[in-house]
């Protein structure tokens, strides 16, 4: 499939984006956001990279050898859409997880803009039993509208 050199460019920004997680290089992770960069996550809205980097953070508080793997990604214009899988252990219960998911990044002057994440939040409840509270996918809904 051939892109053009604006979509090829924006893919090149979600795989090092996700390069850099994988390598847990975090300065470089928040390097892909805009500074206005909003995500919508579990039917909440996570506004602007400070809020992002505490839902980041909580993450990693919850899950070890976190890992996330791109399925299939394609660019159309400013969007890239990509299904995922995310594997871990919940550090609470050394239980392994995995579950699948999809993104639509707006990318906007070479920085992702906007995300919408989407997951079976139910499956992921199921599998993460009571430590799902303690995560921010469990508590964002209460948290904000």
């Amino acid at each position: 499939m051939s892109h053009t050199p604006t979509e090829q460019a924006n893919l090149d920004l979600v795989r090092r984006f996700h390069a850099a997680e994988a390598a847990r290089d975090w300065d470089a992770y928040f390097a892909c956001l805009a500074p206005g960069f909003v995500l919508h996550f579990v039917g909440a809205t996570v506004r602007g990279t400070g809020e992002f980097r505490l839902m980041v953070d909580q993450t990693l508080a919850t899950f070890s050898e976190l890992r996330h793997t791109i399925l299939g990604i394609v660019a159309e214009g400013s969007i890239v859409a990509f299904r995922w899988r995310f594997d871990a252990v919940v550090r609470a219960t050394g239980k392994s997880v995995s579950w699948e998911g999809s993104h639509w990044m707006r990318i906007e002057d070479c920085l992702i803009a906007e995300d919408w994440n989407d997951a079976d939040s139910a499956e992921v409840q199921r599998q993460m039993g009571a430590a799902f509270e303690g995560w921010v996918g469990g508590s964002i809904e209460q948290t904000r509208p």
